[in-house]
């Protein structure tokens, strides 16, 4: 399968340090405006500053640009037939986003979204023991350094969607945003954010994000009628406790033989080859763009 790449950025340099050493697919090209990100690639990686100007033959392309590129680039490769795979969030707004899904539609083109934290060893575990369980509520928390460059519009958008996802495949249902608050940083765009998720079963996730710290920290706390679990995504290990008992157990956690990056091009992969064409939720991208709206509103408006 012939793979490219568009953009060569912090996530296009992670995608192409992995495509390159694949012995399963191949990197045949990778496109970035920035003629100085090229330099670096392997010589005989064919080098694109223009999109439009492509004319590799291939089956697959990750798009790993900054988000206000996805829309244009997607949908250009999509009418291409070509399968994609495109880095969150989808695009900048709904609009953009369901014409890359309608795209896809017409095409019979498989169009999936880089949520990588689903790849996560210790979200996989948890998923599976919490399968038998009634939820009752989730609390999620991530923390970075603020981005020396910035490419999408604040911290809901560029971080916490990745628990916004996490919360729909683990709840597997509807959600509604019952509130969202938070404070906006330089740009005018969120820095810090809580978002209050809610099911029409009264269930709740609590999530909090920002930029505000020199750690990095990612976790989750799902709440069951039996259980508490408790998740750290970044050292990659899972508690549970006995609500009842109070015992507490360590959960093993399979690291695997690959990275996230790696099962997600492996899925993306696999997707292709089984013809399973299917369209991502864009539910993820609707919450965080109608809580950084709110946030942004409720901070002009006191």
């Amino acid at each position: 399968m012939k793979f490219a790449l568009a953009g060569n950025g912090k996530m296009g340099k992670l995608h192409y340090s992995h495509l390159i050493e694949r012995k399963d697919l191949e990197l045949v090209a990778v496109i970035d405006p920035n003629e100085k990100a090229l330099l670096s690639l392997d010589e005989k990686i064919k080098k694109y500053t223009d999109f439009k100007n492509f004319d590799e033959k291939i089956d697959a392309l990750i798009v790993a640009t900054p988000t206000k590129y996805h829309e244009k680039i997607t949908n250009h490769f999509l009418k291409k037939n070509v399968h994609i795979l495109v880095e969150k969030p989808i695009a900048k707004n709904m609009k953009e986003a369901k014409s890359m899904v309608k795209n896809a539609k017409q095409m019979n083109r498989v169009l999936m979204i880089g949520y990588i934290e689903r790849h996560n060893p210790m979200i996989k575990a948890l998923s599976k023991l919490i399968k038998s369980e009634e939820i009752e509520s989730i609390y999620a928390s991530r923390w970075a350094p603020r981005p020396a460059r910035i490419t999408s519009e604040g911290v809901v958008l560029d971080s916490m969607i990745h628990d916004i996802d996490i919360v729909l495949q683990l709840l597997n249902k509807k959600v509604k945003m019952k509130d969202a608050f938070g404070n906006l940083g330089a740009d005018g765009y969120p820095d810090n954010a809580k978002i209050t998720l809610e099911t029409k079963d009264n269930q709740l996730a609590h999530l909090f994000s920002g930029w505000e710290t020199t750690l990095r920290h990612r976790t989750i706390c799902v709440t069951t009628q039996k259980n508490i679990y408790l998740g750290d995504y970044i050292k990659k290990t899972l508690t549970k406790i006995d609500k009842q008992h109070n015992k507490k157990e360590k959960i093993p956690v399979h690291l695997g033989e690959m990275d996230a990056i790696n099962y997600q091009i492996t899925k993306f992969k696999n997707n292709v080859n089984q013809k399973k064409y299917y369209q991502e939720s864009l539910d993820p991208l609707e919450i965080v763009l109608k809580a950084t709206k709110k946030i942004i509103s409720d901070n002009k408006n006191d």
